[in-house]
């Protein structure tokens, strides 16, 4: 500068010191960006039944279904779930099966049942007619429950899980799964229901 002419040294430290400050917060941000990126697509990866096959995920889309006046759907599945896995443990007996049948009817597809699902008249009419055929004797089917089931699962799928899924207890959920943060069910209160 002595002599008032610029070098080249002084012009390559001058852009080197502009392509610092710009280049370097900039790939700070864009390494952010990535981070979330991930996070969200981890999170799109989360599907319903994930969600009702964890002991945490169901418990937080239970209270989301308790805001939703819906939970009746939740506790159906689990307890269609529970009824069905009955069938594979050698020691239930038959008529412990058969009454668990006749009470998830009564709790959940009888007409003014407490927790009444919407099903279609068609569905009902099919499990009501199974019911028609319990005695002593008859050994309810395991696929009873199933196109029930199938309809309440595509009523949360539809409706409920994706208001959930803008919600901050998903979010949470979403988070505490994805961070590794307590995957079991002491992360949220055990909202156990069983038959």
């Amino acid at each position: 500068y002595k002599s008032g002419k610029v070098t080249w040294f002084n012009i390559v430290c001058i852009f080197n010191i502009i392509g610092f400050s710009i280049v370097v917060p900039y790939q700070v941000w864009r390494s952010y960006r990535v981070i979330a990126s991930d996070e969200d697509s981890a999170a799109n990866n989360i599907g319903l039944i994930d969600i009702l096959s964890s002991p945490t995920g169901i418990n937080y889309f239970k209270i989301h279904l308790v805001r939703e006046l819906c939970i009746e759907n939740a506790m159906f599945w689990e307890d269609v779930t529970a009824w069905k896995k009955s069938f594979h443990n050698a020691t239930v007996p038959t008529s412990s099966r058969r009454e668990a049948f006749l009470q998830i009817f009564r709790i959940y597809i009888d007409r003014g049942a407490t927790l009444e699902i919407n099903i279609p008249f068609e569905a009902y009419e099919r499990v009501r007619y199974a019911i028609m055929n319990t005695d002593e004797t008859y050994v309810v089917p395991e696929n009873v429950f199933d196109e029930c089931l199938s309809h309440v699962v595509n009523l949360m799928a539809t409706n409920s899980y994706p208001r959930f899924k803008e919600t901050s207890l998903y979010k949470t959920y979403v988070h505490t799964v994805i961070g590794g943060v307590g995957k079991h069910s002491d992360s949220i209160t055990n909202f156990d229901h069983s038959l």
